[in-house]
């Protein structure tokens, strides 16, 4: 129990406003869901999730064709140049959409 500043007795559940505000704002961190019909991205940030995977898949893709017989001797440099571009892409939009110190860089491994 606490005393309030008239002197009457108050309960450990009262609360007094220390101030009065019009509005409140509240903000938290959650996990995103992400599924075949439906995802919880605002869908400004569609976009930059594409642009990740795309990058992704495609140093997967550059990693697959390395050493494997195809109509362009260069398709796994081509694979690999082009996901670097989207990498670097993908960084800068992390970047500017990002919350202060919550972008955190990533590797995939490259075979050499």
């Amino acid at each position: 129990m606490q005393a309030s500043p008239s002197g009457a007795r108050l309960s450990p559940f009262t609360w007094i406003p220390r101030r009065t505000a019009p509005e409140a704002r509240v903000h938290y961190t959650a996990a995103h869901t992400l599924d075949e019909e439906d995802s919880t991205l605002p869908a400004h940030l569609v976009d930059i999730l594409v642009t990740g995977a795309s990058a992704y898949a495609a140093l997967e893709l550059a990693s697959a064709t390395t050493g494997t017989l195809n109509l362009d001797p260069e398709a796994s440099e081509h694979y690999a140049a082009w996901a670097r571009a989207r990498l670097t892409a993908f960084r800068q939009l992390l970047h500017t959409y990002g919350r202060k110190n919550r972008v955190r860089s990533r590797r995939l491994y490259v075979p050499a």
